[in-house]
């Protein structure tokens, strides 16, 4: 009597290269940049870093980590350096407004 089952195979995984998330929360984190207030990049670039610090690890086959981390860490320091620049020119007038107001 013959067995009608077939033989195991042990089949590998393959890792298919994808997108990673740290990827599209820096292209959001530099998209939304000058479009929206920069809290908003500033908090897509953060979830994007550390994110992408994850998928950069040797091992997690994801594809694209170290390009999310960069463009994360660029969206971090462009939106805080706009936010340092806003706030710098928002002290300035309120204080030039108050120097025009005679008590």
């Amino acid at each position: 009597m013959e067995s009608t089952r077939e033989p195991y195979r042990e089949e590998k995984e393959t890792l298919v290269p994808r997108t990673s998330a740290s990827f599209v929360l820096g292209i959001l984190s530099l998209a939304f940049l000058f479009v929206s207030p920069q809290i908003v990049s500033l908090i897509l670039g953060i979830a994007g870093l550390s994110i992408g610090a994850r998928d950069k690890k040797p091992g997690s086959g994801r594809m694209k980590g170290e390009e999310g981390w960069i463009m994360s860490l660029i969206g971090i320091v462009l939106s805080s350096l706009i936010l340092v620049f806003e706030l710098i020119i928002l002290i300035v007038l309120l204080l030039e407004f108050m120097e025009g107001i005679h008590w």
